[in-house]
């Protein structure tokens, strides 16, 4: 039951068959694992698309947020600014009261010697002369 024609036996026809065929469905296989990867690089896109575009909201919210730290840091700075105006000013305010009050206290005691200039001079108490009790 040999076949002598090809130099091939039936059994060697029927193992070249059997290697094909297994050639063949491992063929299939390594597809069917490439569909799989393709599918799965597709979804690796998608989120790769989806994160992209969640950086660039989140970018713009940072922007936006960075804009207004400005302004805040802004905003403080003027009014840092104006406080310390007011702070020199109401002390420019309270000296010159104070000089005012000073010059009033010496006119008090002096007005005479204030006007010219001068420095006041100390007045000395003199009592009223009375007669003794006895001489009267």
């Amino acid at each position: 039951m040999t076949n002598f024609d090809d130099g091939q036996t039936e059994g060697d026809s029927e193992n070249s068959q059997l290697s094909a065929w297994m050639l063949e469905q491992m063929a299939e296989g390594l597809e069917d694992e490439a569909a799989g990867l393709a599918r799965r690089a597709a979804g690796f896109e998608e989120e790769e698309n989806l994160l992209s575009k969640e950086i660039a909201r989140h970018e713009t919210e940072i922007n936006r947020l960075l804009f207004r730290l400005e302004s805040l840091r802004s905003d403080r700075d003027s009014v840092v600014e104006r406080i310390e105006v007011l702070k020199r000013e109401a002390t420019g305010i309270r000296e010159r009261l104070f000089l005012c009050e000073e010059e009033a206290a010496i006119a008090a005691l002096d007005p005479a010697g204030y006007e010219s200039g001068s420095a006041p001079t100390e007045q000395v108490y003199q009592a009223p002369v009375t007669r003794p009790l006895s001489a009267a």
